[in-house]
């Protein structure tokens, strides 16, 4: 083909940028992480992946839309606050002009400013759930069924509720995007003065409720604001939301057999069995997820990314990569984005994600967790990430020639069955394994020091795109992207 008709691919660039972005957001730690812009980010990039737009998504646009709402919440009250004012002029007109320079200080001039802090936070909260009609969606935080293997879990879970764009669209969101929303409102009307004092915005307790925000009167305006970014305020909501919306589109996409038996606290971590069998060739998969499978591997073959219900690698991994940027301690998190690599045919990513997970499991040498998560070192799940990691470091071909088998009877020390699952590019008598290799192989092997240690990180992120400012964003390898151009073919 003649190069100079090659197609441009645009939504590389996008990706790229959104990915960056976030990674910068992120290092500014919990304090000065701004959750809005972070979760407009996440959509950002997914969008470049899924919809190959030539146009960037309107993350400032969004933004404002939420600029919008807080300017609206306050404009209320202070027209409410003058109504009042001037119908009390009328009966007493002494009256009214020391109510009005008593609540004239700040700069909003009165209304929300002049109510108690308890009251200025439960008219915000009237004003997003009951007259912007903003509610839960119905499956709340999650609409998996309880204790089931799932063949695909996005039957069940739709990926609209996690997007804050679609949350200011269509009104239903997840119960941490609203927390967000709500977090991001009462910081602007901190900012303009309409609130003097700081707010802790708390997820709901319950599967569907609504994010409830709580006054924090000592925690003033002047101490709040942010010296080093003039017209920002310190984050007072925790980053677990934005935490929980990436978990959730997680679920949405993962493209392999979920089973909510397993960590139903978080709902994060049911799907790694279900992807270590697919790759390893199990037998104990049903008809019915290979008929999905088989859909979703026609489809994406003839350049159709997605599949309805049977998952989309790409976003997963990327959803995948922002977790362990986010959590870089949780060990479970590292274990299910190296099977995703995997599956990628990121091989050198994926032994270096898992074997972060069995040095963390070897370091604390619990069953328990040593951070409250039990089970998180299943003997099970090890075996299972051992023979990945064996899988992976031969670059997806049984070593030796030696089949190995997949599913429980592997797992737990059995004589290998089956045969081991090859993640092959199509071809003629089994083609060169899928192995990482050309340019971005190269730029990964040189931002990692070699070979299994480019561990997915805010530092490693940053660093990778600091080295790609000559190259553009190729250079910075499988670290920023959600599988550039290596698709699933054999789930």
């Amino acid at each position: 083909m003649d190069p100079r008709y090659a197609r441009l691919d645009f939504a590389e660039q996008l990706a790229f940028e959104a990915r960056l972005a976030f990674a910068r957001n992120v290092a500014r730690g919990e304090a000065g992480m701004n959750l809005a812009e972070a979760a407009l980010l996440v959509a950002a990039e997914d969008d470049a992946i899924a919809s190959s737009s030539t146009v960037a998504f309107p993350v400032e646009s969004y933004l404002g839309r939420i600029a919008l709402l807080a300017e609206e919440v306050a404009s209320l009250h202070r027209r409410a606050a003058a109504a009042s004012a001037s119908a009390a002029g009328a009966a007493d007109p002494a009256a009214a002009a020391g109510s009005a320079a008593s609540s004239g200080g700040g700069a909003g001039g009165g209304g929300l400013s002049a109510l108690a802090p308890s009251e200025a936070v439960a008219a915000v909260e009237e004003f997003l759930f009951s007259q912007q009609r903003l509610r839960p969606a119905p499956g709340g935080r999650s609409a998996l069924p309880a204790r089931t293997l799932l063949a695909h879990p996005g039957v069940y879970e739709s990926a609209q509720p996690a997007y804050l764009n679609e949350v200011l669209v269509r009104r239903v969101g997840h119960p941490s995007a609203l927390a967000i929303l709500l977090h991001d409102v009462l910081q602007r009307l901190l900012v303009s003065g309409d609130l003097d004092f700081a707010c802790l915005v708390s997820q709901p307790h319950g599967p569907g409720g609504l994010p409830r925000a709580t006054p924090l009167p000592n925690l003033t305006r002047a101490v709040a604001l942010d010296p080093s970014r003039p017209g920002a305020a310190l984050n007072a909501c925790s980053s677990e939301a934005l935490v929980e919306l990436l978990r959730h589109l997680k679920r949405a996409y993962w493209p392999f057999p979920w089973d909510t038996s397993i960590d139903a606290a978080k709902c994060s971590h049911g799907g790694f069995r279900g992807a270590a069998k697919s790759a390893l060739g199990a037998d104990d998969v049903t008809a019915e997820a290979r008929a999905i499978s088989a859909t979703a591997a026609h489809r994406l073959q003839r350049g159709i990314f997605t599949s309805p219900g049977a998952g989309d690698l790409r976003r997963c991994i990327a959803a995948a990569e922002r977790l362990v940027m986010l959590l870089p301690g949780d060990a479970r998190e590292r274990r299910d984005l190296g099977a995703l690599y995997l599956h990628a045919g990121l091989f050198e990513e994926a032994e270096a994600e898992l074997s972060e997970y069995l040095r963390q499991a070897s370091a604390r040498r619990s069953y328990a967790g040593g951070e409250g998560e039990a089970g998180a070192f299943d003997p099970f799940d090890l075996r299972l990430s051992r023979l990945l990691l064996d899988f992976a470091a031969c670059g997806g071909a049984p070593a030796g020639g030696e089949a190995a088998a997949g599913g429980e009877a592997a797992a737990g020390g059995g004589e290998p069955e089956g045969r081991r699952q090859t993640l092959l590019a199509p071809g003629a008598g089994g083609a060169a394994p899928k192995a990482a290799v050309g340019p971005d192989a190269a730029a990964r092997r040189a931002s990692s020091g070699g070979g299994g240690a480019a561990l997915m990180s805010v530092d490693k992120v940053l660093a990778a795109a600091g080295a790609a400012e000559g190259g553009g964003p190729r250079a910075a390898g499988g670290l920023l992207g959600a599988a550039r151009g290596k698709l699933p073919l054999t789930w």
